[in-house]
């Protein structure tokens, strides 16, 4: 289950969660929900988040506005990111396991040494992403 406090300060919107991050560099946040509770971030603006090592266990993030934002060793097994904008994200070493990326942008995103086994990239925007030792298994892509 998520750490209530973390979703509190990160709904207080993207300063106030950098500030805290800033304050607290080796606290992993918690986002994440069981199977069954999903944490619903649907639409949220966290352009520049740094959401650095987070856990977002099936957290719904369905077309939020992630431009820019700092995910580096993010967890996001089935996650919902349809329709997200992650361009210019820091999404090096991210594993997305079995998330929905249909119809997200990814411009210019980081996508260095990220998983992107069992995931929905139909319709996904890659223009001038960076990618290397990035690992594409079983996705659906058309």
């Amino acid at each position: 289950m998520a750490n209530e406090e973390h979703l509190a300060i990160l709904q207080q919107g993207v300063a106030v969660w950098n500030r805290w991050r800033e304050g607290n560099p080796d606290v992993r946040p918690d986002l994440r929900k069981s199977a069954l509770d999903h944490a619903d971030l649907r639409g949220m603006d966290l352009r520049g988040a740094i959401l650095r090592r987070a856990d977002l266990h099936r957290v719904i993030l369905r077309r939020a506005n992630l431009q820019g934002a700092i995910l580096h060793g993010v967890v996001l097994h089935f996650a919902d990111l349809h329709g997200a904008d992650l361009r210019w994200a820091n999404l090096n070493h991210v594993d997305f396991h079995g998330t929905d990326l249909s119809q997200s942008v990814l411009h210019g995103a980081d996508l260095r040494w990220a998983n992107l086994s069992d995931v929905d990239l139909k319709d996904v925007d890659f223009t001038a992403a960076k990618m290397g030792q990035t690992t594409f298994g079983d996705t659906d892509c058309f």
